[in-house]
Formats: C-alpha cells, sequence, structure tokens
C-alpha cells in the first residue's frame, strides 16, 4: 500500500535557461552546474567534508516550487545510534539570504530504510513536498532556493560532500490522501549473465526497478493535469515519484513513464487510473 503520491514532473534547474545553480564551494571540474545534467554520475564535489555547505539555485524570477529533491547524496542516511547527516531547504527573496527567508527543516529520509542497528546505508534521494519536513512546508514561491548541509556525515573513504541531480521545480499530487487503494509492486529487475570467460555478471538488484499506482476514485480535472503531464513529458522524459511521504519510510524514484496511465470511469465524473514508473539508473 501507498499513500500521498506525488510526480515532480517540470525541474525548472533543466528547463529554463534563466536559472543558474553555484554553490559555496567547489572542488576542480566538479562544478554545482554538473547537478543540472542529464548524467547522474557527473556530480557537484566539495574539498572537503565540513558541516553548512550549500547549493544554491537562481530560478531567474520568483516561481511557485512544490516539490525539490536531491539525487545520490554521498551522506550517510544512517549510522550506529542513530540518524546522523541531514539537509535543509531553504528559500529567500535575494541571493545573500538576508530577505524573506523560509527554511523547510533537516530531512534524511530517503528510499533507502536502515535493516539493522549498526548498518551504514548510503542514501540515494532526499525530498521534500507538500508534506515532507518540518515548520514550513511548499509550495511557496520564491526565486533563490538553497540545498544546505546541516550536519555532514559522508562515508568514511569520502573526504567531501557530492550531489548528483538536483531537482526545483512543479510537482502533481492526487487531491486525497489515499491511505489504501494505491499500491506498490516491485518487479525484480536483477539479471544474471555469465561472460564469454565464465565469469558471472549482474544487474539492476531487486530493490529498484518497475512500480506501478492504483488511484481510485481521481476527479476529472485531475485526470486531465495528470494526462496532460505525460502529453509533454511521455516515456522519454525522467520525473521523480514520491509515495509513503506521510511516514518515516519514504520511497522516492528518479523514473519514467513505462505507458499512458489508464482509466476507467467510475462515476460522478471519477475515475480509476493506473499509472507506472520505472527507475531510470
Amino acid at each position: 500500500m501507498s499513500n500521498n503520491l506525488v510526480i515532480g514532473y517540470q525541474n525548472y534547474l533543466h528547463d529554463l535557461a534563466a536559472a543558474a545553480v553555484t554553490a559555496d564551494q567547489a572542488a576542480t571540474n566538479f562544478p554545482a552546474s554538473n547537478t543540472r545534467l542529464v548524467n547522474r554520475q557527473i556530480v557537484w564535489r566539495t574539498t572537503d567534508a565540513a558541516t553548512d555547505h550549500y547549493v544554491q539555485m537562481d530560478l531567474g524570477s520568483a516561481l511557485a516550487v512544490s516539490f525539490a529533491a536531491i539525487l545520490d547524496p554521498n551522506i550517510e542516511d544512517y549510522q550506529s545510534g542513530g540518524y546522523q547527516a541531514a539537509l535543509q531547504l531553504r528559500a529567500a527573496d535575494n541571493a545573500g539570504f538576508s530577505s524573506g527567508v523560509l527554511n523547510f527543516g533537516g530531512t534524511t529520509h530517503s528510499r533507502l530504510t536502515p535493516t539493522g542497528s549498526t548498518a551504514h546505508i548510503q542514501q540515494r534521494v532526499c525530498c521534500w513536498s507538500a508534506r515532507t519536513g518540518t515548520g514550513t512546508l511548499l509550495p511557496q514561491t520564491k526565486r533563490y532556493w538553497r540545498f544546505q548541509v546541516i550536519n555532514a556525515k559522508v562515508p568514511v573513504v569520502d573526504v567531501f560532500t557530492s550531489f548528483g541531480k538536483l531537482f526545483v521545480g512543479a510537482a502533481w499530487q492526487p487531491p486525497k490522501n489515499f491511505l489504501y487503494g494505491a499500491k506498490i509492486e516491485w518487479v525484480d529487475m536483477s539479471w544474471n549473465r555469465r561472460a564469454p570467460q565464465g565469469a558471472s555478471y549482474g544487474g539492476r538488484g531487486n530493490t529498484y526497478g518497475r512500480v506501478a499506482f492504483e488511484l481510485p476514485l481521481l476527479p476529472e480535472a485531475d485526470l486531465g493535469t495528470l494526462l496532460g503531464i505525460f502529453d509533454v513529458v511521455g516515456t522519454h522524459t525522467p520525473v521523480w515519484a514520491l509515495f509513503n511521504e506521510a511516514s518515516n519510510e519514504r520511497h522516492t524514484l528518479y523514473c519514467k513513464f513505462t505507458e499512458r496511465p489508464r482509466y476507467v470511469w467510475r462515476r460522478s465524473n471519477l475515475f480509476d487510473v493506473s499509472l507506472a514508473v520505472e527507475e531510470e539508473l
């Protein structure tokens, strides 16, 4: 089961030529602008792992932001004794963050959940939406945004902080909180093959793959919005899907639609809708 589905479909950092990404510190060949690139392996990286580093985004004008996310930060989600690392989303009216500042709270939530008291799990996604975080919540309209490291805990082999891709933009979510009815179907995408030399290798473990959502009794207007999003992004443009956001076991995918959402009319302009996404590795 799932609830509180959110689909981030318009990333201002990718779509707007006027948008700019900078940082307080960047290592050679790892500028903050790398986080705008399609290749998630090209990252922003600092020269040390100190606390309070940040990436700042100028959208070019004040825009409504309803979803924000960091893909592949190298901070650790869990360490022995509890959650250690924390990030904060911030917004302001000016580049110096001295006017109209909003703080959206720290978060260590990701698609990975610790399974043992001494587990060290590298976080893959941090995200904020209308019900994620503490204090001020999205959506909010601001020009300047920051992802702020407020407690840097990185793997011991790293001597830096790094982010893969960033999302700051528009999102859609159903008007109701479906505590039941919206279901997730994980598909085992793992495979094993044997090289000519005899060694075996595999790919895409069973923790990733395809997720199917069933949204019962969705109003016609929201169905139209969802279909309109698909008409723009299709099956080729990555989106972000967030679910279970009201719990401590949030799951987030950087993904693509596998097909056009399907729907069946039920009653009074309400539709049962099915959609599926597949993780974009």
